[in-house]
């Protein structure tokens, strides 16, 4: 907000406060309120939210300082406010019509149309009509617009051909070095930290915009690179210990220590159980 519309709408604010009770007087503000209300909402990242409050103080029958001000910062959170357009496919990849989607909990329509959302993470859920489910993770930057997210179902495991309660068990054993198993281990906290100092850099870049961009100083910026730098070294860190886990694991199996998964049929899917002896 510059400085001239901020003098305006303090003013205004205190004009309002002194005169009499009036319906005038309470529209005027309800106008300020969401002026205002919606400024706090966009600095903390809920765009939808503060396109609402300005939207409700950009109306003819606000102030028009008011009014002209918000309607510039409508458009600017508009341009703002970042999509997602959501496609599931089957295993053959073909649109998965009969599919449902969920954003963040939330029923959307899977229509091929962009979903508007605040920046950040979200969690994508799609349903198939025979119940399977495929999720992922998206994290949206301000501005990002339409980005396609597309999740594929795998290909359904064949129902056994003897009846479910005389089924015999089909057990496949694998032999997995224990050290396979601790590598593996410290990938996965490896990747689990990247993700932490990812979300963080980018939480840090939004304040940086939100603030002081383009003028930022050394000191401003350092802790933004610094979780930078982090996620680039636990990714890569957590990456190779997985992948050296797998290689490991599967391709020098050890005599010594054997990971066996076991896999029964059930009605409407398959139990498994992994025991690990040494």
């Amino acid at each position: 907000m510059k400085a001239a519309p901020l003098a305006a709408l303090v003013a205004l604010a205190a004009l309002v406060a002194l005169a009499p009770p009036a319906r005038a007087d309470d529209t005027v503000r309800a106008c300020i309120a969401a002026s205002t209300g919606g400024q706090t909402l966009r600095r903390q990242g809920r765009l939808l939210a503060a396109r609402d409050e300005m939207i409700a103080c950009a109306r003819d029958a606000c102030p028009p300082i008011v009014r002209s001000s918000c309607a510039r910062w409508l458009t600017e959170v508009d341009a703002a406010v970042p999509s997602v357009v959501v496609r599931a496919e089957s295993a053959a990849g073909e649109d998965a019509l009969g599919a449902t989607l969920s954003i963040d909990g939330h029923p959307r329509k899977l229509d091929g149309q962009p979903v508007r959302l605040d920046p950040g993470g979200h969690t994508v859920l799609v349903v198939d009509d025979h119940g399977a489910r495929k999720e992922a993770r998206v994290l949206l930057a301000e501005g990002e617009r339409a980005r396609l997210v597309t999740l594929r179902f795998s290909a359904g495991a064949p129902l056994p051909s003897e009846p479910l309660a005389t089924a015999t068990s089909r057990t496949q054993a694998v032999s997995v070095p224990v050290g396979a198993w601790i590598l593996g281990g410290i990938g996965v906290v490896a990747l689990g930290s990247a993700t932490y100092f990812g979300v963080s850099a980018n939480h840090d870049l939004n304040d940086l915009k939100a603030t002081c961009s383009p003028h930022c100083t050394e000191s401003q910026t350092q802790p933004g690179r610094t979780n930078a730098i982090l996620f680039d070294v636990f990714l890569g860190v957590g990456g190779a210990a997985v992948a050296g886990a797998l290689v490991w694991g599967f391709a020098l199996p050890s005599r010594s220590s054997t990971a066996r998964l076991e896999v029964r049929p059930l009605v409407g899917g398959a139990m498994t159980a992994l025991s690990v002896s040494y």
